[in-house]
C-alpha cells in the first residue's frame, strides 16, 4: 500500500469516527492526527518506506527483529476491536 493511500484511509476513517461521536473541533483534530499516525504505523518496520525513513532509529531495530510484525499484530488485535 502506498503512503498516500494509507494517509487517505486514515483521514477518512478518523473523520467518520469523529462524525459518529459528534466530536468537538479540538477532539476532531486529535482524532484526525491519531488516524494519520495510526495508518502509518504498519510502515515502521520497513526502513526504506516514507515513514520508516523519518523514524529510522526505531525502524532499523524493528525491521531486524520482526519483519512481518504489523501483519501479526493486526491479526491478533482485530478480533478485540470487533
Amino acid at each position: 500500500m502506498l503512503t498516500f493511500t494509507r494517509i487517505a484511509a486514515g483521514c477518512a476513517s478518523s473523520l467518520l469516527v469523529s462524525g459518529a461521536f459528534n466530536a468537538q473541533p479540538l477532539q476532531t483534530i486529535l482524532v484526525y492526527g491519531g488516524g494519520i499516525l495510526g495508518s502509518m504505523l504498519p510502515e515502521i518496520d520497513h526502513p526504506k518506506s516514507a515513514f520508516g525513513k523519518r523514524v529510522l532509529p526505531l525502524s532499523i531495530p524493528i525491521a531486524g527483529k520482526c519483519r512481518c510484525c504489523h501483519v501479526y499484530f493486526a491479526r491478533a488485535t482485530m478480533p478485540l476491536l470487533l
